[in-house]
């Protein structure tokens, strides 16, 4: 058996999929992503019963950073909708993005005291290149603070609705 060698090859069909391992033991798999990293074209989506992927890679190589453009509200309404398909036992694998450069969070999680230039400026992915000033590293970081916020509100979301259904006490996430 052959493992993972490289993020820009699939994954060897020799490997077992956790789809494969749960099945036989009565459990319903989907997958939703927002990383083409953990899709189908990478082998990842072999064997679940349902598949959502939210971005437009279908051939295999080097993610960039631009391909990662669901945000995790979306990855959410996506998982929701696949969670009404689903039924204990159920494995859901929920992948988003989120926080990942470019920041762009939704406005309302955005400190006040960041100005329209410092928000242009975090949600470029070219800041990496070269050294960050104080104020520059001080605007990343509200940035990426208020993007784990957004990300924590969406799946927050979704726990919210696997315990509306009184799931939840039987329910392993795993973030």
């Amino acid at each position: 058996m052959t493992g993972v060698q490289t993020c820009a090859l699939p994954i060897s069909e020799d490997l077992a999929t956790l789809p494969s391992l749960l099945e036989p033991h009565g459990y319903r798999c989907a997958l939703v992503s927002a990383n083409p990293n953990v899709g189908s074209v990478f082998g990842f989506g072999r064997d679940f019963e349902s598949t959502r992927e939210l971005f437009l890679r279908r051939s295999a190589g080097r993610v960039r950073g631009a391909e990662l453009v669901a945000p995790s509200d979306a990855v959410t309404r996506e998982a929701l909708a696949a969670l009404q398909e689903l039924s204990p036992p159920f494995c859901l694998v929920v992948l988003a993005i989120d926080p990942h450069s470019p920041y762009s969070p939704p406005e309302r999680f955005l400190p006040d005291v960041l100005d329209e230039s410092a928000r242009d400026f975090a949600s470029k992915k070219d800041f990496h290149k070269g050294k960050l000033d104080a104020d520059q590293q001080a605007i990343v970081r509200h940035v990426y603070q208020a993007e784990i916020a957004f990300n924590d509100e969406s799946v927050g979301a979704l726990i919210d609705a696997i315990q509306s259904r009184g799931w939840l006490a039987h329910t392993i996430v795993a973030a």
